[in-house]
């Protein structure tokens, strides 16, 4: 039987994370494998992720960690290159990895350092990548091949992988979201997009914060929750668990935003303290003083000033439900939101191509050979190495499939990547 990878010409497009791991597994697996790339250097955007640690994938992987949309679609990728077969492919790489608290990195701890390992294979495997070429059109031959022209050149491929990224950071990757209206025009639509994993903007003009406030908290929107260090400022709201929210807000209006600055205690714990501070209040101190007692300054003058008392105000001076009034601002701060962060300051983008329009190889369903993935596909996760997981999955699979491989050979594929298996560092966060 002849083999159909031999000599078959794999086009990827992108050499960002999903770009350059789909470039791999195709060229490893008998593709003949070229990249084009808008910029200068590859990884530009996995070199700065997870602050430059490159927070890789997480033990906590799950589809539910993703938005609606896209979860069967997800599911299905999981089952079929997990989070172990990330460690695999890794390993592969020769580079070894450490577990923090199941946040897997590399034991470098350095995101470029990665990008130099997947480069480093990229150029073992000959794969040629043309940078500086800024995609414009794909049209599909008469022969179901495809002819991609860049700015500066047009080839021929039998598949096409596009890994072209979202619109998230674009002064640093050139994510300008062209790939969508390049992909429109074989069929292929999106919803609308949005920045997630970003800051929230408020539009709370009664709000004035000295210095800002850094606190752990947990914050909700409607029924979803998330906790953890925020960062909030006059204009601003920011931290792991606001970014985990964003992708909620969007474009909606009088979006409002509630938070806890005592996440950590139960009803009953909160009502004995509230108890306890409304006995206190009536030793002749002031708003100020006894509000000193359980936040920092910058939190007293922000829950004083919603409650609408001066800090110099004595405590004796109001009923015991008033006092009660100001303590709740602590469980329930209200803050009125305008919008996202703009794209320049998002991580990932939410929206986009729409998983249905693909199959569960990520082939496009009305055009044989055009395979999409990465951030954008309508495919958003939580922080925490869920979106690169998602890139890994939906890269291997693709370039698998682009090779010419059927469902049971890439399965096979994937299993072998088991023999590179190295021991995962552990390492648990005291807190």
């Amino acid at each position: 039987m002849k083999d159909v990878r031999i000599n078959r010409k794999v086009c990827v497009i992108g050499a960002g994370a999903s770009g350059m791991c789909a470039a791999i597994m195709a060229a490893r697996n008998g593709a003949n494998v070229f990249i084009i790339e808008k910029n200068d250097k590859a990884g530009k955007k996995l070199s700065m992720t997870g602050n430059g640690r490159c927070n890789l994938t997480n033990e906590a992987m799950s589809k539910e960690a993703f938005n609606e949309n896209s979860r069967e679609k997800v599911g299905t990728l999981l089952e079929r290159f997990g989070v172990e077969d990330t460690k695999n492919f890794f390993n592969s790489l020769g580079i070894s990895l450490l577990s923090e608290d199941g946040y897997i990195y590399p034991s470098s701890c350095q995101a470029q350092l990665v990008v130099s390992a997947m480069i480093n294979e990229i150029n073992r495997l000959n794969v040629k990548v043309y940078y500086n070429q800024q995609l414009k059109r794909i049209d599909k031959n008469e022969n179901d091949s495809y002819l991609i022209k860049t700015s500066k050149d047009i080839f021929e491929a039998d598949s096409v992988i596009v890994a072209v990224g979202g619109m998230a950071g674009p002064k640093t990757t050139m994510s300008t979201g062209d790939g969508y209206y390049i992909l429109k025009s074989l069929g292929l639509d999106s919803t609308e997009r949005y920045p997630a994993l970003s800051a929230l903007i408020l539009d709370d003009k009664e709000l004035v914060i000295d210095g800002g406030i850094r606190l752990l908290a947990k914050v909700s929107i409607g029924d979803i929750s998330e906790i953890g260090e925020l960062q909030l400022t006059s204009g601003k709201i920011s931290g792991i668990p606001v970014m985990q929210l964003s992708r909620y807000v969007k474009n909606s209006k009088n979006c409002i935003l509630f938070v806890d600055f005592f996440p950590e205690l139960s009803s009953e714990q909160w009502n004995a303290m509230t108890k306890n501070l409304i006995n206190i209040s009536k030793d002749g101190r002031t708003v100020e003083e006894l509000l000193n007692g359980i936040g920092n300054q910058a939190l007293t003058k922000l829950i004083a000033q919603r409650a609408g008392y001066p800090l110099s105000l004595d405590c004796s001076k109001l009923t015991e439900d008033k006092i009660f009034g100001l303590l709740s601002i602590y469980r329930n701060l209200q803050l009125k939101v305008k919008s996202t962060s703009d794209f320049y300051s998002a991580q990932v983008t939410t929206g986009g191509i729409i998983p249905e329009l693909l199959n569960d190889n990520l082939e496009s369903i009305d055009n044989k050979g055009l395979f999409v993935v990465g951030e954008i596909v309508d495919v958003d996760g939580k922080c925490g190495g869920y979106n690169l997981q998602w890139a890994w999955s939906s890269a291997v699979v693709a370039a698998l499939s682009a090779c010419g491989l059927n469902d049971e050979q890439i399965d096979k594929a994937i299993d072998k990547l088991s023999k590179y298996k190295m021991p995962t560092l552990g390492l648990t966060k005291k807190n």
